[in-house]
């Protein structure tokens, strides 16, 4: 049985040391909003599972309709909330179903690709543990370690 993967993409940056006139999760690279190549390398990267975009509430109405404009991965959009724990919080609760694994990944942070998260995924998928664990992983030339939580569920925060 092929195991059921949930995605939290967290986007609640306003992008204010970046400047401009819409944060960055929004601005164009290469014909898309930087999101929109997140959630697509998601969607590619693990086909069938289900991805969560959580906004602050004053910016999921209008990526509702700026997404619309493009090809984008299916993805459901709730808001976040005053902290990032909180904002993963609420896109636990937007889930529809209850995924055996959840990765947690920055909507901007790093720009992730498609082949690095098959392959990390893979990686951990090897050394998969129904008790908590920690994997050490690196992100450019920063070494860095996260905790992954597990119980029924286990949570991935990629931050890759």
């Amino acid at each position: 049985m092929e195991q059921q993967i949930g995605v939290i993409i967290v986007a609640g940056g306003g992008g204010t040391r970046m400047g401009g006139s819409r944060p960055k999760q929004f601005m164009m690279l290469g014909g898309l909003p930087v999101l929109a190549h997140t959630i697509n390398n998601f969607a590619g990267a693990l086909p069938g599972a289900e991805i969560v975009v959580v906004l602050p509430a004053e910016h999921a109405d209008f990526w509702k309709d700026f997404a619309a404009r493009f090809d984008i991965a299916a993805h459901t959009v709730t808001t976040g909330g005053d902290e990032r724990f909180h904002s993963v919080k609420n896109g636990l609760k937007a889930l529809k179903r209850d995924p055996e694994l959840i990765a947690v990944q920055d909507g901007v942070l790093n720009f992730v690709m498609s082949s690095s998260v098959a392959n990390w995924l893979g990686r951990m998928l090897e050394s998969y543990d129904t008790n908590t664990f920690k994997l050490k992983f690196s992100s450019g030339n920063t070494m860095m370690e996260e905790p992954v939580v597990s119980s029924r569920n286990s949570i991935l925060d990629l931050m890759i």
